[in-house]
């Protein structure tokens, strides 16, 4: 008996001494910690140390629920205690309760792990009062997901909303691991968001895909070390696009190869995601299809619903795309096409097109305010097509609107030559250009361009019968290298081509004209052609240059088309009338001593223009004055006279201005 008191005597001394052991703890730690209790507040943030952070746990129904509880020997403390972060939980060498606590609406499950066992994380043992203990020194302290093969987190990840692409049992084996990224980024949905990594695995981190991944709101997907692959045609052609409607969307470092599957895209930035960012990466392989289409690196659909989401902003900086059909396109298609901002910075390596514009929506040409954007590329051996069975270039469009393009090409000498830098219709786009390589059409292509084997060079628009027009745009281009022509125009249409500039400067021309017949009644076209194999500098308005100018006309010449300069020009010897040299001037007629026809090879606008004579006079006799008689629109009569008497000078020079 006296034995059962003493034992019970001490057991009532060891239980008070370990009680007070537990208060002179919570003590210290009230000491050394600051106490921080989260509340319920509406922004649902803790301050930190000078930083903003989400608060780690929230309550259901108002009700907190105990974020951690300081344990004593089987006696549960009921005052929960927080921290002001996941080192100062560490250091303090609290337990953990088991029951399931609520973070964000999701359920979480509490552990404890160490470094060497984050692969296969293990709780640590819960004591008789049913607490886990957080040892000092813990080097992950952690929580398990709820859902199918899900894996613990630590809190750090927590606190940030990280998640892994394995967090569900993907492996990144190269196997078709859809459905298991997908419950992941569903959980980020759930969460208003978070960051979802792709990271390299003991696999080899190749993640398959089978279905194209939907980005919620509010996420970002990272690629660390880890890449997507598409294994066969998904449902929207892609690997990623954005859930429709959802905003802040971003990709870091997307490692995507789309394996030649046909149709297939990198990513769609579709037209209802006004926020959408894709920054660095390499997406390659994007294989087009004929009646799929696709095949782009990145695919943004420039139109969105003002009224419902907002302006758009899309922007794409620093991506590479290599061996696609084409590495980036901005299209329309979509009655809500104002207040857009998209910004492109990109490489395109080994890429058909390296450029889309699609305007193909009613309204064409759009208005300046319209969908728009600014596109800088470098690219390197672009340009050739090879799916369909004709000619394209570097830079296609299809009543693109409202682009601003800079654009460095570089294509190696055993390339081969490409169609055209520029092909298409084109409203109020500016292109700034530097290109090396050959070209088989024409620097600047007006024909219609589609995604079709045989192109409608008439450019027009079949789907519903109504013309196309270029206009209000400006191409600046330096061209090395040899081009068949300059800008090709395959239709005479007044109304197509209309208010557009032309600045180019080049080596080779073959046809050794500035501008083609269709382009000879272009009043509002402007050119300045400087061609380095003639040594001949070309300017003026295309009506007044007209289609049969040469560079070997104006060869070490700068030759001004337009009104008041320049237009024709003849040197001949008065005694014979033999032509020394000549411009835009067809023939010359020698009608007797003095007398002279000339014919105009352009015809003048009219008959207003001057015609200004110079002659070297025989060593006999004194130059008195020259006449011009009779002028018509391509046809004038000049006559040289010395002492009142028509004679032939050694060397007369005309030159024609209008």
């Amino acid at each position: 008996m006296q034995n059962r008191c003493h034992r019970f005597l001490d057991g009532l001394h060891r239980k008070a001494l370990s009680q007070l052991e537990a208060v002179n703890e919570m003590r210290k730690i009230g000491e050394r910690k600051p106490q921080v209790q989260p509340t319920n507040d509406e922004d649902g943030i803790l301050d930190h140390n000078g930083t903003t952070r989400r608060r780690l746990f929230y309550g259901i129904a108002g009700t907190m629920v105990p974020v951690f509880t300081q344990a004593n020997t089987g006696n549960r403390v009921a005052a929960p205690i927080a921290y002001n972060s996941v080192e100062d939980l560490k250091s303090a060498s609290v337990a953990l309760k088991t029951a399931t606590l609520v973070q964000d609406g999701q359920r979480a499950e509490y552990c404890v792990t160490s470094a060497d066992e984050s692969a296969n994380p293990l709780a640590i043992a819960s004591d008789t009062a049913g607490y886990y203990w957080v040892p000092l020194g813990a080097d992950v302290i952690g929580f398990k997901q709820t859902g199918d093969e899900a894996t613990p987190h630590s809190i750090e990840s927590r606190m940030q909303k990280v998640f892994l692409a394995t967090d569900h049992g993907a492996v990144g084996d190269g196997s078709d691991e859809y459905k298991k990224i997908a419950s992941t980024l569903r959980e980020l949905d759930t969460q208003d968001g978070g960051i979802l990594i792709f990271p390299m695995t003991a696999s080899g981190g190749v993640f398959g895909l089978r279905e194209t991944l939907q980005i919620p709101e509010n996420v970002t997907v990272s690629f660390q070390g880890g890449c997507a692959k598409i294994l066969g045609t998904t449902t929207y052609d892609a690997a990623f696009i954005g859930v429709p409607g959802a905003k802040n969307i971003r990709v870091e470092n997307p490692q995507i190869d789309c394996n030649d599957i046909p149709g297939a895209c990198g990513i769609i930035m579709r037209r209802d995601n006004p926020q959408f960012i894709v920054v660095g990466g390499v997406i390659r392989n994007c294989a087009h299809d004929k009646i799929r289409k696709g095949g782009r690196a990145i695919n943004i659909e420039a139109g969105v619903n003002t009224t419902t989401y907002g302006s758009r902003n899309a922007v794409v900086l620093g991506t590479v795309a290599r061996d696609c059909y084409e590495a980036i396109s901005v299209s329309g298609g979509s009655p809500y096409q104002r207040e857009s901002n998209i910004r492109v910075d990109m490489v395109a390596e080994n890429c058909e097109s390296a450029i889309s514009g699609f305007g193909n929506a009613d309204g064409y040409p759009h208005g300046p305010r319209d969908m728009g954007g600014h596109i800088t590329m470098t690219a390197r051996n672009c340009g050739k097509a090879q799916t369909y069975d004709r000619e394209h270039g570097v830079i296609n469009c299809d009543r693109a609107a409202n682009l601003k393009i800079d654009i460095q090409v570089m294509n190696d000498a055993d390339y081969g030559a490409v169609g055209s830098l520029f092909r298409g219709d084109a409203s109020n786009v500016v292109l700034n250009a530097q290109m090396t390589g050959d070209i088989s059409r024409a620097l600047c292509d007006f024909a219609s361009y589609q995604e079709a084997d045989a192109i409608d060079e008439d450019a027009t628009w079949t789907a519903s019968s109504k013309r196309l027009s270029s206009l209000d745009s400006s191409f600046t281009i330096k061209h090395t290298g040899t081009a068949a022509d300059l800008v090709n125009l395959p239709i005479f249409a007044e109304n197509f081509l209309i208010n557009c500039q032309f600045y180019l400067y080049t080596d080779v021309v073959r046809t050794i004209k500035p501008i083609n017949a269709q382009m000879a009644n272009k009043s509002t076209c402007w050119l300045f052609v400087q061609n380095k194999n003639s040594n001949a500098i070309v300017q003026g308005h295309a009506s007044n240059i007209g289609s049969t100018l040469t560079f070997a006309d104006v060869a070490n010449l700068r030759w001004d088309a337009d009104p008041g300069s320049l237009k024709a020009r003849l040197v001949f010897q008065g005694a014979t009338g033999s032509i020394l040299d000549s411009y835009n001037i067809s023939g010359l007629k020698k009608n007797g001593p003095g007398d002279f026809s000339v014919n105009l090879t352009v015809p003048a606008p009219n008959n207003h223009y001057t015609v200004h004579v110079s002659a070297t006079p025989e060593s006999t006799s004194t130059f008195q004055n020259d006449i011009v008689v009779g002028k018509v629109r391509a046809e004038f009569q000049i006559g040289t006279f010395s002492g009142g008497v028509a004679i032939d000078k050694d060397t007369t020079e005309v030159s024609v201005f209008w």
